[in-house]
């Protein structure tokens, strides 16, 4: 059984423009190298969202297994963490797939290696919104709006933009305001008027749900559906150096998704989401989002020609977002 190293919960800022540092982690790291039984010492950095099978491998000793010597470190925003790993200070970090898409279209440094969280064609875990005593009721009514969003122009927001184009908004990026709010805010902004709707994901959704929250719509299943939600990146050259911490990294999340997708685990998966919200596990989502350790290329191809249509980015291939030893399901 691995040490843990489950690190405090870091504070989740609002969400601000982020400078990218464009450096890597100095020196090379190999997860093979060395001694036999020396153990190549990593920090990870994991999302607010998602963030089960990384405890997962690092109580199970899957990460110690693989030769890493794994630090375990909450993130905040998806921009926030690929600024930490751009400047070395983790050397791999779980973004979304937007906060990813955006930087390597901005010509950062940084590229994934292995997928996290998918989005469920069967189950929503994620929704649009609103006080319970609000008038909207549709998408359409959003017009003149604003809704909190976890981040602005990093793809969270693409299924809400899609759903209100066919709902009659020609012009949803301009007609309905968005307002950067972290998830863990979000209940609060609704309830005090700060806004008029949010975005929220699992399991924050499931959390104002049954706080008395109205839902208006639940887009991404329609829209997003098998497409990767979260990703794990690291800095190119840092991966480049070290392909086989990279690999060992891969292996070990492997298995922590096998043992997050058998039921019988279920309960121990409930509780690290228990552990990290500091709530009784009777009181957190029950549903687990789908996981998988290749990206489904041509679900991303559709949301990053989304982006570009809507003006967020440049146009992008989806393996332009991957490093070379990531597996991917074309």
């Amino acid at each position: 059984m691995n040490k843990k190293k489950l690190l405090g919960t870091v504070g989740v800022a609002a969400i601000t423009a982020i400078a990218f540092t464009a450096c890597s982690s100095g020196g090379g790291t190999d997860a093979s190298g060395g001694s036999g039984d020396e153990l190549t010492p990593i920090t990870v950095l994991y999302a607010p969202v998602h963030y089960e099978t990384a405890m997962i491998a690092q109580t199970e000793g899957y990460f110690e297994d693989a030769g890493l010597d794994v630090t375990l470190k909450a993130g905040a925003d998806p921009a926030a963490i690929v600024s930490q790993v751009l400047s070395g200070e983790v050397e791999i970090g779980a973004t979304s797939w937007g906060g990813l898409s955006a930087s390597v279209a901005e010509g950062m440094p940084v590229v994934g290696i292995a997928g996290n969280g998918v989005v469920s064609t069967e189950i929503d875990t994620s929704g649009v919104l609103v006080a319970a005593d609000s008038p909207i009721e549709t998408v359409a009514d959003l017009r003149g709006k604003t809704v909190g969003v976890v981040g602005i122009g990093n793809g969270t927001e693409i299924p809400l933009l899609l759903q209100a184009i066919d709902e009659g908004i020609a012009d949803p990026v301009n007609e309905i305001t968005q307002v950067a709010i972290p998830y863990s805010g979000m209940q609060a902004a609704i309830e005090s008027g700060t806004v008029d709707s949010v975005f929220p994901a699992d399991p924050f959704y499931f959390q104002m749900l049954d706080a008395g929250a109205k839902q208006v719509a639940a887009p991404v299943r329609e829209y997003q559906g098998n497409s990767p939600i979260t990703v794990w990146a690291s800095a190119t050259k840092w991966v480049e150096e070290n392909p086989d911490t990279a690999e060992a990294f891969q292996s070990a999340m492997q298995q922590a998704f096998d043992y997050y997708e058998k039921e019988e685990n279920k309960d121990a998966v409930l509780q690290f989401r228990a552990d990290e919200l500091q709530v009784p596990i009777d009181k957190v989502s029950q549903v687990l989002s789908p996981m998988s350790l290749a990206i489904n290329v041509p679900e991303l191809q559709a949301q990053l020609d989304a982006m570009h249509d809507f003006g967020y980015m440049r146009e992008l291939k989806a393996q332009d977002m991957f490093w070379s030893g990531t597996p991917l399901n074309e």
